[in-house]
């Protein structure tokens, strides 16, 4: 039995007519007359003064599935249906503010984790280049300081969320039953968060994506480096053109012709200087082709 329909029977079991109804929950006529004949649904505020008025449990009044007795046992009954717990709009409006709250403190607590290991590495990673005058031991602990105290700042985040959920575990561990208008408000509060959700998950993938960028160009700098190492040597004249020659060993002698004439066009090198070195690496190799036929 749906609610316009046990509206008119309860209100015909007390005998009263719709504007008797309607001066009791000081409406008008016409809405009594628009309830009973389906055409609007009463607001709750007017779901719980009929309650009041007819003597019967908000349950009767709003479950299709229960049907009006004689005997009203309904009044004052517990707000709940078998065995299910009966979850009111307050407790849901509760709940969905707790956990829009504490996402972003959960989310914050991730984010301490996965930074937790940075200064460690980077501090390591510059004292191993010699940028940082500090002991091996120093940079460790002050790595692993800042590291327990980020995870210790999170693991408070946890373990606060985790307490202060508990009232809530009932959600999720025992069978409910909401009231009238809990489903309708939560799925505009879910249809509201639509949109956000999904511009943070492609953000979140595209992130990931992009996270072992900074490892190839840290690759890409420590080659540049090690080039440019060696190219300030030879301006400076502290690296002779045999361990210049001896450091491409690796390549044939067009490409290291080809490598010197880039240099010497660039101005980095004197043209002289290029063609000195090439023959060079030519006279080295035609020297080591001798000696293994000698040998």
């Amino acid at each position: 039995m749906i609610l316009a329909d046990k509206i008119t029977e309860l209100r015909k079991k007390n005998g009263w007519s719709q504007e008797e109804l309607a001066e009791k929950l000081d409406v008008s006529r016409q809405s009594i007359s628009k309830w009973e004949s389906a055409q609007s649904i009463p607001d709750m505020n007017r779901i719980l003064k009929m309650s009041e008025v007819f003597g019967v449990s908000t349950d009767l009044l709003l479950k299709d599935d229960m049907e009006i007795t004689d005997d009203r046992k309904n009044v004052d009954t517990v707000e709940t249906y078998g065995n299910a717990r009966a979850v009111s709009i307050e407790e849901a409006g509760e709940f969905l503010l707790f956990r829009e709250q504490s996402s972003g403190r959960v989310a914050f607590g991730v984010l301490l984790c996965i930074l937790s290991p940075v200064l460690l590495i980077v501090l390591s990673g510059l004292q191993a280049g010699g940028i940082l005058s500090l002991s091996e031991m120093t940079v460790c602990a002050i790595g692993l300081i800042v590291l327990l105290l980020m995870v210790g700042c999170a693991v408070a985040i946890f373990v606060t969320y985790s307490l202060q959920g508990q009232r809530y575990e009932y959600l999720e561990k025992e069978t409910i039953d909401t009231e009238y208008g809990v489903d309708g408000m939560v799925k505009d509060r879910r249809e509201g968060f639509r949109h956000a959700y999904s511009i943070q998950l492609v953000t979140a993938i595209v992130l990931c994506v992009l996270s072992a960028i900074p490892l190839f160009l840290g690759m890409l700098v420590s080659t540049v480096n090690h080039e440019g190492a060696a190219l300030l040597g030879l301006a400076d004249g502290r690296t002779s053109l045999a361990d210049i020659c001896a450091h491409a060993e690796c390549g044939s002698a067009s490409d290291i012709a080809t490598f010197f004439i880039t240099l010497s066009s660039s101005g980095m090198l004197e043209e002289q200087l290029a063609v000195q070195m090439v023959e060079k690496r030519v006279e080295k190799k035609d020297e080591k082709k001798v000696s293994n036929r000698a040998g």
